[in-house]
């Protein structure tokens, strides 16, 4: 008989973002993030009227797209952060 032992593969962690996360991980105002999960530019899940979730990697997939490197040229917000993405 054959003793097997299952090596269990770790998971990964999910994270749900709120919008005031959200718009702190993408150097934008919360206004924008709104916007944007209302245009479908950002992935987003919404519960109820009012409330928006964002997986942290839908965002940093965000990020890491063209879309998100021309973020603020086309939505005209410099994110409050001081840092524009030129400048990182």
């Amino acid at each position: 008989m054959v003793n097997v032992r299952l090596i269990p593969h770790p998971q990964p962690t999910i994270r749900l973002l709120r919008v005031n996360n959200a718009a702190r991980l993408l150097g934008v105002a919360p206004r924008t993030i709104r916007q944007w999960a209302e245009m479908g530019r950002l992935p987003a899940h919404k519960c109820g009227p009012k409330l928006w979730f964002f997986y942290e990697s839908d965002l940093i997939a965000f990020l890491t797209s063209s879309a998100g490197r021309s973020a603020d040229a086309i939505s005209g917000v410099s994110g409050g952060t001081g840092v524009r993405w030129g400048e990182m």
